[in-house]
């Protein structure tokens, strides 16, 4: 019997892809999962040399070598994680803690009298700024009212972002050419994102397949340099996607026999 196709081999892809980020120049030895998403490639490609034969009318091409070749992986991700969020966006995370600190004479409007207009939203410096109970915000206008009301003057527009919206019913929004702004935060702790202050970020970058059919298989990758390769959209009426490029580098010191990266059949 002649040799048989065998489906086993044909392949529909399931995996889970993670990411080492270099730290100081180097790998950290902590990979994190990137969690759920629905793309993990990697194409390779080159540039060539050719040669024709100039002696003849047809020019036939005498030679063809491979000068360069790139290799780059692109992938999707589902799961807006901060750090995640920070390879899409040059960044890198932080922890912000908060303290319960008595804030007396914020100043969080100045100008002349009749630029102050309904629904001006107004931001407080401090997070987590109650509105009722211990602690209050307490808004003093320049001239009057003295305090200003809730309700009537102001609303809370986001407590959480220490956000305050001016209604039209205040009285005196035509004459008042300051606000100060008394409270006590309550203490909080949250992750941030600094955007833009790390233009080339590396890592390892590790696969781990799953497949619904085919093969299994494991790549690792010692040096990648990531890069946002796609919109982020905030508004959308889909799930969001964060896709990332990855150029591979060349790794020779720490892996002479595969410096790009490696595929293992599991």
């Amino acid at each position: 019997m002649s040799i048989q196709a065998n489906g086993n081999n044909l392949l529909i892809g399931r995996g889970k892809a993670y990411f080492d980020r270099y730290v100081s120049g180097v790998p950290s030895g902590n990979f994190r999962f990137l969690g759920v998403g629905p793309k993990f490639e990697i194409t390779p490609s080159s540039t060539e040399k050719d040669r024709y034969d100039m002696s003849r009318a047809a020019a036939p091409l005498l030679t063809t070598v491979t000068t360069q070749q790139d290799h780059k992986l692109v992938i999707d991700l589902d799961e807006f994680t901060k750090d995640n969020l920070a390879l899409a966006l040059f960044g890198t995370t932080s922890v912000v803690t908060q303290a319960t600190t008595a804030v007396t004479a914020e100043t969080v409007f100045t100008g002349l009298a009749a630029t102050l207009l309904p629904d001006t939203i107004l931001r407080l410096k401090n997070r987590n700024v109650p509105f009722t109970g211990t602690g209050a915000l307490v808004l003093t206008a320049t001239p009057g009212p003295t305090p200003m009301v809730l309700g009537t003057d102001y609303e809370m527009e986001d407590g959480e972002m220490g956000l305050i919206r001016i209604l039209s019913t205040c009285t005196t929004i035509a004459t008042i050419t300051a606000i100060t702004a008394a409270y006590t935060p309550t203490t909080g702790t949250f992750s941030r994102v600094a955007a833009g202050v790390d233009t080339n970020i590396y890592g390892v970058v590790m696969f781990k397949g799953d497949p619904a059919n085919g093969p299994a298989m494991e790549v690792e990758a010692w040096k990648v340099r990531i890069k946002p390769s796609a919109a982020l959209a905030l508004i959308a009426d889909d799930y969001g996607l964060i896709t990332l490029e990855g150029r591979v580098i060349a790794d020779a010191v720490n892996h002479p026999t595969a410096p790009l990266y490696q595929v293992t059949y599991r």
